[in-house]
């Protein structure tokens, strides 16, 4: 998972913690405290965090298929606060399935 939000486009700089839950890949569950600056300055474990969420929505929201302000429609996301820097996490990107290959 670290190394998602390492390679992850960000927008502007802050810092936000994200817990993910994956019940199918439990290495996954963890609280990640993501450093950002247009892109990720570090990735470290943390105790607290600002959004929950399992590795669904996680994923679409990463990718950018979805937004932060549609979280409310997805199941499993509790939001705690931070959002100024969420949003320039999880935003609208534009998917292009070729530049991964």
């Amino acid at each position: 998972m670290a190394s998602v939000l390492q390679l992850a486009r960000y927008q502007g700089s802050g810092v936000a913690s994200i817990r993910v839950d994956d019940p199918v890949c439990p290495w996954n569950d963890s609280v990640f405290r993501v450093e950002f600056d247009g892109c990720c300055r570090s990735v470290t474990e943390a105790d607290d965090w600002d959004i929950r969420l399992g590795i669904d929505a996680f994923t679409a929201l990463i990718l950018g298929s979805r937004e932060l302000s549609q979280s409310c429609y997805m199941d499993g996301v509790e939001i705690r606060g931070n959002m100024e820097n969420l949003q320039k996490i999880f935003y609208k990107k534009s998917l292009w399935i070729g530049d991964g290959f």
